[in-house]
């Protein structure tokens, strides 16, 4: 985690980065959504004892589950949603959210 904090203090300089970030943010609210259900459903799923969900590799596929769950909801559902949404509501009919004369 540490990791990660002192990642996001460095400027990001190459377009990999720039793009890597990006979708980490893209991605951030669905895996805090997902992780837990996804979580539960494969605990009940497999009828597993709970010991498994402390062994690293486990965590590993699962964390590994998260992430494209959550890349492809981010991808092909929020998204979408977010762009119908602002059509619909969008600064034009509503005169907010304009990016036009903020600070």
């Amino acid at each position: 985690m540490p990791i990660i904090v002192w990642s996001a203090t460095v400027d990001p300089s190459t377009r990999f980065e720039r793009r890597l970030y990006a979708w980490l943010g893209d991605i951030s609210y669905p895996v805090y959504a997902l992780h837990f259900p996804i979580v539960l459903w494969v605990h009940a799923r497999s009828g597993l004892d709970t010991k498994i969900l402390t062994d690293p590799l486990f965590t590993l596929a699962l964390m590994g589950l998260v992430i494209v769950v959550s890349t492809f909801i981010a991808r092909f559902v929020e998204v979408p949603l977010r762009r119908r949404l602002y059509r619909m509501f969008g600064a034009e009919k509503s005169g907010r959210g304009s990016r036009e004369g903020s600070v």
